[in-house]
C-alpha cells in the first residue's frame, strides 16, 4: 500500500503541474482565437441592408447581449460582446487588453457595427450589455486610457437643403485631458477608423490588423500603437501642452 501512495505521489508531482501548464497554454491561445472570431462574424452584417432578424441570428451566434438600457425591438437595439485577459494573473498580463464587437440596427436595418480595443480590463463587474461603444465603464488599470477601435455606419451632414456625404474612410486619434494644478494631464488616447460601405479593401486591410497579441503575452501592450501597428504614434500638436499622467 505504501509503494502504491509513493509511486502515485511522484505520478501526481510530474502530472499535475504538466496539466496546469496545458491549461494554462490553451487558455492564452483561445483568447487572441476567440478575438478574431468575433471580429470575423462582422462580416456578415452589410451597413444599410441587413435586416433586424440577421443582426438578431448574429447575436445569438456569438453570443452577443443587447443593451439594457432600452428594448431590443426593430426599430432599435444594441448589442455588444467582449473577450478580456482578466482571469490571467496581474503580474503576467499586466494591465490587461479587453477587445470587443458591437452592432446596432435603427429602423429594422443595420445602421452600424465596430470593434473596440482597450488596454486594460472592466473595473468592476459588469455585462456586455452594459457597454457603451466608447466601453466608458472601463476605469483602467493605466494612468489614462489608451484604445483604437473601427466603426462602419453611413455619415452624411446637411448644408442647408444639401445631404453632403463625408468621405469614404477616416481615421486618426482623439485626445481628452484634465486640468489639474494648473496644467494639463492626458485622460484618454483613442485611435478611431470611421468606414462606410464605400470603403475600400485596402482601407478596411490597414485598420483592421489588431495585434490580438496583446491578450495573451507577458506584460500585455502598453500604447495603441501595439493594439493597432497601422495607428502610429499620436502627433505632437496633439499633445501640445499635455503631459502623460503618472
Amino acid at each position: 500500500m505504501c509503494h502504491l501512495i509513493s509511486r502515485y505521489a511522484k505520478w501526481s508531482a510530474v502530472c499535475l503541474p504538466v496539466l496546469a501548464l496545458l491549461l494554462c497554454g490553451t487558455y492564452l491561445v483561445y483568447l487572441p482565437l476567440r478575438a478574431r472570431y468575433l471580429f470575423s462574424r462582422l462580416e456578415v452584417l452589410q451597413v444599410g441592408h441587413s435586416s433586424f432578424e440577421d443582426a438578431q441570428r448574429l447575436a445569438r451566434k456569438i453570443g452577443a447581449k443587447p443593451s439594457n438600457l432600452a428594448p431590443c425591438v426593430p426599430s432599435f437595439c444594441y448589442w455588444s460582446v467582449e473577450v478580456d485577459n482578466k482571469r490571467l494573473p496581474q503580474w503576467w498580463r499586466g494591465s490587461g487588453a479587453t477587445f470587443s464587437v458591437n452592432f446596432e440596427v435603427k429602423g429594422s436595418a443595420v445602421d452600424y457595427k465596430g470593434a473596440w480595443y482597450v488596454i486594460g480590463v472592466p473595473s468592476y463587474n459588469s455585462t456586455p450589455s452594459e457597454m457603451s461603444g466608447w466601453i466608458d465603464p472601463y476605469r483602467l488599470s493605466p494612468p489614462y486610457e489608451v484604445s483604437a477601435g473601427i466603426k462602419e455606419t453611413w455619415l452624411h451632414q446637411r448644408q442647408g437643403d444639401r445631404i453632403v456625404e463625408e468621405p469614404a474612410t477616416g481615421a486618426g486619434w482623439q485626445v481628452s485631458y484634465f486640468e489639474k494644478n494648473g496644467s494639463r494631464e492626458l485622460a484618454t488616447a483613442r485611435f478611431a477608423a470611421r468606414m462606410t460601405p464605400r470603403s475600400s479593401a485596402e482601407d478596411w486591410r490597414r485598420y483592421t490588423a489588431f495585434s490580438y497579441g496583446c491578450l495573451w503575452k507577458y506584460k500585455g501592450c502598453k500604447d495603441g500603437v501595439e493594439l493597432l501597428p497601422t495607428a502610429g504614434p499620436i502627433p505632437p500638436e496633439q499633445m501640445n501642452g499635455i503631459r502623460p499622467r503618472q
